[in-house]
């Protein structure tokens, strides 16, 4: 008999709505990279997260600051974990819209992605080892 409760509950997980969360300066850090102990852009509201078992992640979320601040958020807590960046790139149609860097630390390497959607406040960061 439990079988068949434990499909119900299946199904209705997977038919659940997308949920997302406010990431609030007061409330306790949210790790947006587990690996490298990276925390989410304070004040956004995260729409997707999902984090690979080889330490890479990719997060969805929306802020109304403008890419440059939030990717000097994001260098600063990797600079202060010992991370150097290597190589950044910046990329769009008149305005940047994508930052693409690379960092390492102790001879390990991953690549940083934060994409801005030019038409939303919408952001895309991708960190891939």
């Amino acid at each position: 008999m439990r079988l068949p409760v434990i499909a119900l509950v299946g199904l209705l997980a997977a038919c659940a709505p997308v949920t997302t969360l406010q990431i609030t300066a007061s409330a306790k850090p949210i790790l947006a990279n587990s690996k490298i102990g990276l925390t989410f852009y304070p004040n956004s509201k995260l729409l997707k997260f999902e984090e690979k078992k080889d330490g890479s992640s990719q997060a969805d979320f929306a802020t109304g600051d403008d890419l440059e601040k939030v990717y000097a958020f994001f260098h600063q807590q990797l600079s202060e974990k010992g991370w150097l960046r290597w190589t950044l790139k910046r990329s769009g149609f008149g305005k940047t819209t994508k930052i693409e860097a690379t960092y390492q630390r102790k001879g390990e390497l991953f690549k940083f992605r934060l994409d801005a959607d030019s038409s939303s406040d919408r952001y895309k960061m991708e960190i891939e080892f």
